[in-house]
């Protein structure tokens, strides 16, 4: 015969346990969300403050800066992740197991996402860019602005900012316009093939060397680059200081016209030449017979 009052103590006893076993993972689980929202709080407010203290320091490179913030925003995020599963009695070790897991699976499925970040810290480390120089890789050219975990930030010629992957930068040929501090000027100038060269080359030679945005070393030169029987390519080569480069291309290629006209030296216009057979004349049109309408 079923004993009552002991199935009854059973029942509260049962019960007693429950609520006390809802009431402790309830208040882990509150305990551990308190912990992921002070740890996301925490990250970015320890971002704000490295990068209000990197801002002023001269002895660390823009172009790291970025990257040690994202560094340390997502190194105290793990952390917290990590901290609140200890919380909710996950051991340590079973999250250590469990990030390992984890990583490989989102190695396999994150591929072009770690390639990013391996590439990120490449370019950091090797520089074939800074901060603030222009470059050209492929179809994207500009200024760069950031150079992040994932992706590096480049400001176009017209403003437009564009988020370029890391690895499509570091896989690819990279041209740097910006890191030597000359660069030079190259201004073909075509004259017709009768005009007089040696005085022509005298002239632009002079020209050249008087401006006052010409470098001396290394000296500027002119001399003839083609022939041919239509005309004459003469080229103009000078350095000038890369800040000024744009200003002084502009100011060659706006005079040298003007220059050599004004000397008499005329410049190449193209021209060519029709032959017509010698019956053209006497040939007659086929006339078109007209159309009818149906």
């Amino acid at each position: 015969m079923l004993n009552t009052d002991h199935f009854v103590q059973l029942v509260e006893h049962m019960s007693d346990n429950l609520l006390t076993g809802l009431a402790s993972v309830g208040l882990n689980l509150l305990l551990a969300l308190l912990i992921v929202w002070l740890g996301w709080k925490i990250s970015h407010r320890a971002e704000r403050v490295l990068d209000a203290s990197l801002s002023p320091s001269q002895r660390i490179d823009d172009t790291l800066k970025p990257l040690l913030k994202s560094l340390l925003s997502w190194s105290l995020k793990i952390l917290t992740l990590a901290l609140a599963l200890s919380q909710i009695g996950v051991q340590m070790a079973t999250i250590a197991a469990m990030l390992g897991a984890a990583g490989l699976a989102v190695g396999l499925a994150l591929q072009g996402t770690l390639q990013n970040i391996a590439a990120g810290i490449m370019l950091v480390l090797l520089r074939p860019f800074q901060v603030d120089e222009y470059i050209e890789c492929g179809a994207i050219q500009g200024t760069v602005h950031e150079i992040g975990l994932f992706n590096t930030l480049v400001e176009r010629f017209d403003g437009i900012y564009q988020y370029v992957p890391n690895s499509q930068l570091w896989s690819g040929s990279v041209l740097n316009y910006s890191r030597n501090s000359q660069r030079r000027l190259d201004v073909p100038v075509k004259i017709d093939f009768r005009a007089d060269t040696d005085r022509a080359l005298a002239l632009l030679d002079r020209f050249i060397r008087q401006h006052p945005q010409t470098l001396t070393e290394p000296a500027p030169r002119v001399m003839v680059l083609d022939v041919n029987d239509a005309f004459t390519t003469l080229n103009i080569r000078a350095w000038t200081r890369n800040d000024n480069y744009w200003d002084f291309r502009w100011d060659v290629y706006s005079k040298v016209r003007a220059l050599l006209e004004d000397d008499g030296i005329p410049l190449a216009v193209p021209s060519y030449q029709v032959f017509a057979p010698e019956n053209a004349a006497a040939e007659q049109p086929v006339p078109v017979p007209p159309r009818t309408k149906v």
